[in-house]
């Protein structure tokens, strides 16, 4: 299995967008989500902000409200109907992007596998409309996002959005009950996508379903206007235009002074030994979660060689080991790392071998420490 690749977008105060006027929610429509109208982490005197997606081949992630006990924020639709409204609060571009950012409105089931080994599986079902931040603009968490949309939903479906990196999404936690999740791109198991939970989390998105009683895909409450004639669906007042882009103002860097926080930070808590017994492949890290994170810490783990020498600078370091970590907050954990084949062949030739070790959090900046392992065998050679 693969890391999911997602991270902490700490400040989503910037906005350069123009958005649609919020209007109400339909009176037959039922909200899937947190109730956007609240702004996250109001009244707290500390929060866990944000989820985001790391860059590459992590990138797009998708996030997804999966699982809720609570009756504020229902997730999964109730009967089948219509998404006619999507709404946010996410961020992106305080640093000048070259290529438009994308989010992208879908649906989703749980996975087969959902809750096995710890993780969060999502499979989509269909595929909705599109947000997209042009380079050079900005969108920020405050004022939400609020889009049209029409797309289909069944019982039992969730819905998420799929963003590119560096977007972020707000976050509300603690919110009882109610399990979100992140996905980054190509982290399938057995046919499925996966990633880490986050418990008591609902991320910051929401929609309207209406029904759609003569199943033409259009609401009854606000985009057909003849629910009971499939061939009919006009007459009613014309959606709302797109957002209007007007130009981003100068973005200055300074402190973080809106929606800040962290959380997932893992490190390093004691020295690095090697198993008893053992060869010195197989090794003992030991982790530690702060006490002041709001949620599990997660990640992966991964031993790299040293860097190449330049006579063969243009050589990427080998992985020789890449394991999955979580720890609890205020708890520490000896992770169990096991060099793979060839990271075990290369300390076993080399005797003494410097590596570099780098904790991938998912949420917050990857950390790298540099040690030497020493093959404790019986021969090298």
């Amino acid at each position: 299995m693969k890391r999911t690749g997602t991270t902490v977008a700490l400040c989503l105060a910037v906005v350069s967008i123009a958005v649609v006027a919020a209007p109400q929610t339909a009176a037959g429509a039922t909200r899937l989500g947190p109730d956007v109208n609240v702004k996250p982490c109001e009244g707290q005197t500390a929060c866990f902000a944000a989820v985001g997606c790391q860059a590459g081949q992590y990138s797009p992630c998708s996030y997804v409200n999966l699982h809720s006990t609570s009756a504020a924020v229902p997730v999964a639709a109730p009967s089948n109907g219509v998404i006619t409204r999507w709404r946010f609060r996410g961020g992106c571009c305080t640093e000048t992007q070259t290529e438009a950012r994308t989010m992208t409105l879908k649906t989703f089931r749980p996975g087969t596998q959902d809750g096995q080994f710890g993780y969060s599986f999502i499979v989509p079902v269909n595929t909705g409309p599109s947000f997209v931040i042009p380079p050079g603009n900005q969108v920020g968490a405050e004022p939400f996002v609020e889009l049209p949309a029409r797309l289909p939903i069944a019982a039992g479906e969730r819905v998420g959005i799929v963003a590119d990196h560096p977007i972020g999404f707000a976050v509300y936690s603690p919110t009882a009950g109610v399990t979100s999740t992140s996905v980054a791109s190509n982290t399938f198991y057995n046919g499925e996508a996966y990633g880490n939970p986050f418990g008591n989390t609902a991320i910051a998105i929401s929609v309207d379903v209406e029904p759609d009683a003569d199943g033409d895909g259009f609401g009854d409450e606000t985009q057909d206007c003849e629910p009971a004639d499939p061939t009919k669906s006009g007459g009613c007042p014309p959606p709302p235009g797109p957002p209007v882009f007007t130009p981003p103002p100068v973005f200055k860097p300074g402190p973080c002074t809106d929606n800040c926080g962290g959380g997932g930070v893992v490190i390093i808590s004691g020295p690095i030994a090697p198993v008893p017994s053992g060869d010195g492949s197989v090794i003992y890290i030991p982790l530690e979660c702060p006490p002041t994170a709001v949620q599990p810490c997660g990640g992966f783990l991964v031993i790299k060689e040293p860097p190449a020498k330049k006579a063969s600078a243009s050589r990427r370091p080998k992985v020789l080991a890449r394991t999955r970590f979580l720890v609890n907050p205020g708890k520490t954990k000896r992770l169990r790392v096991k060099l793979s084949k060839a990271g075990r062949k290369l300390l076993r030739r080399e005797g003494r071998l410097k590596v570099r070790i780098t904790i991938q959090p998912n949420e917050g900046e990857a950390v790298s420490v540099r040690r030497t392992l020493k093959w404790r065998g019986a021969s090298r050679r």
